[in-house]
């Protein structure tokens, strides 16, 4: 797209007086300027303005083949052909300069543009006819012949952990956008009901019989529509409707029988037909058509005013796409453009709608997950779009909702997460002053996760931060930085910058289509300041569309020494200077303004607390080791041999253990809650034979210089017997052993298997008289 181009400067040819016919005392006149346009009429450059009723002609413009009179844009993008009167210059300059120009109101009525303005949010949901489907064998007189085409989620189990229970944002997509223009003389309900039961066919839950035609007439008695009868809640009560109707109706056990060989029928073609979840059609369609097969056609019309989404089903529409723009935080979107001002004719209905594509890059290429305009989803102008799509492919934010921690109400600053948005870190003393905090407990630090309390943070920790928008003026950089933290809360020794280099990925537009490109973040130059360290801050501003889910910085544990640290922000102003709260001590480091930090509120990870001092800190139990484990012996009656090869023989009565270690040399408490999650050890007969466990726990076990822990014993009789599903039993047989001890560290994102410990063993037994 071409941008503006400059005006030309060079000494007019003539000038021109410019006079609007039936301009009225008072009322604007458009700004007008003159383009040069190519031989299809699209604009290639601006050549002149109108200002103050007089148009400078060059006399270049005789040299060129057509020229266009249209309203004065700065984006040649913005001019669409009804906006723009061409002209021939060899035919029309001579008249310009004997005459003037006198330009009549029905063309300089279309130079008049308005600002049009839409927004909404995208999600990823599980579909909404999801539960509907769960029940279709209890609904009687399905017309189960339909040509669906859309496969049956619900039997699918492996899609239940990737389709949302909750609606979930999306982020790192493209929102394009369409703008419709529907115009009806009159509104037929029988062309509608016909349109709307096409585009539902591909759904499969069951669908009304629509009405006879009303005869015209007038309203009956009584109140008119509801303008909202159907919310989403109520398409399950229509569903518990169905259920009793046919409940009420299967008096024959065989006509139920019937029912559900249909339903059955139903599933298995679902199961091998395509998916075209991207174009689903919405919700509301489904409510749309169920409220309008019960009402009258006059009734219904006034429905289908107040839904100007429904006219594009039935009416004569003109659709183009107005413009693309990136998905923000929280599946958030906005766009506005400029478009001329558009005159209704009398006796026509029009109304503008809007639809929206959402593309997202997957696995290096762009993947539509969701389309409006084949599914039908129109939204009324000023409408918020409520975007969902059930393509189980669509990529959710990385970084959550993108909604701001709960505050009160002044801008903020904090440690948001530790790895992925659910890694919301408390377990640590209030602050009590400039990079410290009370006393420790005995478990400050360690986070409790899904599988384990007390969990210690090991491998590269990704740091994310809240910095609220509103803190653009006032903060440009920030600085993470970790130092060693005493029992009693204070920090001891050198602090240790975390200076690693921070790029962020985002969208660009670049020749006509979105690229992500990466930019550095580190400041430049490396001492802004005389400080060390900064970082720019990535706001959402001046067409910085960044992707979800990147980190402020990341904390490379595995170069510390494990024990508790402080992990400690700052923040600077675009010349270095560092900032603090105004509500911070007059005696700590910075220039006071008006913003806050904050923490999680110990114990609450749904609240937070104000840090009033001149920077935030967290206290991080790091642990890099693994846990350690062993097996040591086979014991024969309780007699242990730690011989390579071993051959364990005896009556059936003959007790097999095995002596092991599992252990962690640090955690909270040992060797109740070390930084060892738990242990199992069990034994496998043969080849593909049974097994069972010897031995499990969640507490140290073995650790030097204690003796190794015995295990439970088994007979040799019950070791070669019959076990379930094996009923056969052996004299002789080879058997494995398999410890595997695991750990509690923890990225933030997962738990660290690589610091677990295997280990295996074999022996064989032989049962003797």
């Amino acid at each position: 797209m071409k941008e503006e181009q400059e005006t030309q400067r060079a000494k007019p040819a003539f000038s021109a007086r410019v006079q609007l016919a039936g301009l009225e005392p008072g009322e604007t006149a458009p700004a007008i300027a003159v383009y040069e346009v190519d031989a299809v009429g699209k604009p290639v450059r601006k050549l002149a303005r109108v200002e103050k009723d007089r148009l400078d002609v060059q006399a270049e413009w005789t040299r060129l083949p057509a020229i266009a009179l249209g309203p004065d844009v700065t984006d040649l993008a913005q001019l669409t052909p009804e906006s723009l009167v061409t002209f021939r210059p060899d035919a029309t300059l001579p008249v310009w300069r004997e005459r003037g120009l006198i330009i009549g109101r029905d063309i300089w009525d279309r130079f008049h543009f308005e600002f049009v303005c839409v927004s909404g949010t995208a999600r990823k949901c599980r579909p909404w006819w999801w539960d509907i489907v769960d029940r279709l064998d209890l609904v009687s007189g399905l017309n189960l012949s339909r040509n669906v085409t859309l496969k049956s989620l619900t039997y699918r189990p492996e899609l239940h952990t990737i389709i949302p229970a909750h609606c979930l944002p999306l982020c790192d997509g493209i929102v394009e956008i369409y703008e419709r223009v529907c115009c009806c003389f009159r509104i037929r309900l029988p062309d509608l009901l016909d349109r709307l039961r096409e585009i539902l066919e591909v759904i499969p839950i069951p669908l009304p019989d629509p009405p006879p035609i009303d005869p015209p007439g007038p309203f009956p008695p009584g109140p008119g529509p509801d303008p909202a009868p159907f919310v989403t809640g109520n398409l399950g009560r229509l569903a518990q409707r169905l259920e009793l109707a046919a409940v009420h109706q299967a008096v024959r056990p065989q006509a139920q029988m019937g029912i559900r060989a249909q339903t059955a029928d139903l599933r298995k073609r679902l199961a091998n037909a395509p998916a075209e979840v991207a174009t689903m059609p919405a919700e509301r369609l489904y409510a749309d058509y169920v409220a309008l097969t019960s009402m009258s056609a006059q009734q219904a019309e006034q429905y289908v005013l107040a839904r100007p989404y429904l006219l594009g089903l039935i009416c004569t529409c003109s659709m183009r796409k107005v413009g693309e723009t990136p998905l923000q935080p929280g599946g958030r979107f906005d766009f506005c453009y400029l478009r001329p001002r558009r005159i209704t004719l009398p006796g026509v209905t029009c109304h503008t709608t809007f639809a929206f594509k959402v593309r997202q890059r997957i696995q290096g290429n762009w993947v539509t997950v969701y389309d409006g305009v084949a599914s039908h989803n129109w939204f009324a102008e000023g409408e918020s779009a409520d975007i969902r799509t059930w393509d189980w492919r669509a990529l959710v934010c990385g970084s959550g909702p993108g909604d701001p921690p709960p505050s009160e109400g002044i801008p903020f600053a904090m440690v948001e997460y530790i790895g992925s948005p659910g890694s919301r870190h408390f377990n640590f003393p209030a602050q009590t002053g400039l990079s410290r905090t009370g006393a420790l407990g005995a478990s400050s630090g360690t986070f409790t996760t899904s599988y384990a309390p007390d969990c210690p943070w090991g491998g590269a920790l990704g740091i994310r931060l809240w910095i609220s928008p509103e803190m653009e003026p006032v903060a440009k950089y920030y600085r993470l930085s970790v130092v060693r933290v005493d029992n009693s809360g204070a920090p001891t020794g050198a602090v240790t910058v975390l200076d690693a280099p921070v790029a962020w990925n985002r969208f660009v537009f670049v020749g006509g289509e979105w690229k992500v490109t990466s930019e550095a973040l580190s400041a430049n130059p490396a001492d802004v300041g005389g400080q060390i360290g900064l970082v720019r801050i990535p706001y959402w501003s001046s067409g910085n569309y960044w992707l979800s889910g990147q980190y402020h910085q990341v904390w490379n544990t595995t170069l510390f020494n494990p024990g508790r640290y402080l992990l400690i922000l700052e923040l600077f102003d675009a010349s270095g200077n560092r900032i603090k709260p105004s509500s911070a001590p007059a005696g700590d480091p910075g220039v006071a303004r008006n913003f806050q930090f904050r923490r999680w509120r110990q114990g609450d990870p749904n609240s937070t607390d104000n840090v009033p001092f001149a920077d935030v800190v967290g206290v991080y139990w790091i642990d890099n080791s693994p846990v350690q484990g062993d097996i040591v012996d086979i014991r024969r009656n309780g007699v242990p041999s730690s011989e390579e090869c071993q051959f364990i023989s005896g009556p059936e009565g003959t007790d097999v253990s095995v002596g092991f270690r599992a252990y962690h040399s640090r955690g909270v408490s040992n060797p109740n809650n070390t930084f060892m999650m738990s242990y199992s050890l069990t034994w496998r007969r043969g080849l593909n034979g049974p097994g069972g466990a010897f031995a499990s726990g969640t507490a140290d076990v073995g650790e030097p210089p204690a003796a190794p822990q015995a295990s439970n014993t088994l007979t040799i009789g019950q070791l070669l017997g019959a076990w379930p599903g094996f009923p056969t039993t052996h004299q002789r047989c080879t058997f494995s052993v398999y410890l595997h001890v695991r750990a509690k560290h923890f990225t933030g994102s997962a738990r660290i298997e690589s610091y677990d410990y295997h280990e295996q063993a074999s022996f064989a037994l032989e049962e003797t008289p």
